[in-house]
């Protein structure tokens, strides 16, 4: 499995770990307790394994699992000190490669891309509304068809 290192916290952490903390940091910001439901919600992933995911990453110290303030059966997510390095580090990589794949372009050009990107995920997020629908995307396409001998 690749691993990406991380300068400020002297090691390289897996992919699965880097999306689990950018979720949570993602979730956290609407101000509500992040619970696993909320992270394989965003990630679209089933909840078995979205709980493995933030395992490895609670394990690793990059996430904390406390108690839900309104319901003690649930678990609140939070990231550590080194999830926050993490996430700071994976966003400013993410931008640092997309300033280098578009150097050449004006900034309208950018601009254009960016809001063309927001439109694409939004219309992404209206056509497939369920996390896994991947029979929804499969009718979509035309897809869901009789299976063909190959040729």
């Amino acid at each position: 499995m690749t691993r990406l290192p991380v300068p400020g916290l002297n090691r390289r952490v897996d992919l699965p770990t880097v999306l689990a903390c950018e979720a949570v940091a993602e979730c956290a910001r609407t101000g509500e307790p992040v619970g696993v439901k909320d992270v394989a919600g965003l990630l679209q992933l089933e909840q078995s394994t979205t709980s493995r995911m933030v395992g490895e990453a609670e394990d690793a110290g990059y996430l904390h699992r406390g108690t839900h303030p309104r319901d003690a059966r649930r678990a609140a997510l939070t990231l550590t000190s080194d999830g926050a390095v993490l996430v700071e580090h994976t966003c400013a990589l993410r931008q640092r490669f997309l300033d280098e794949v578009t150097r050449d372009w004006d900034a309208d050009d950018v601009e254009t891309l960016g809001v063309l990107l927001g439109r694409f995920a939004d219309s992404l997020t209206t056509c497939l509304p369920q996390r896994n629908d991947l029979s929804r995307l499969l009718d979509l396409v035309g897809e869901r068809t009789a299976p063909q001998a190959p040729r």
